[in-house]
């Protein structure tokens, strides 16, 4: 093998990310939240770069 990785079977999946924070003390979160929500857009840049797909699965309370 060259060294590369092998990539066929492989990408980033996001699951249950969708929110629309209507609850009491969300505020108290948004740290929290826009911490999670950089990191995952830092993974899903390197996704991108490295040609993986990004799956996004969410219920969203069935919307």
């Amino acid at each position: 093998m060259s060294g590369q990785s092998d990539h066929t079977h492989s990408c980033l999946l996001i699951i249950d990310m969708i929110n629309q924070f209507t609850f009491d003390d969300v505020e108290k979160l948004f740290p929290a939240i826009e911490q999670t929500a950089a990191i995952i857009a830092t993974l899903k840049q390197r996704a991108k770069s490295a040609g993986l797909p990004a799956l996004y699965v969410n219920d969203n309370f069935g919307k």
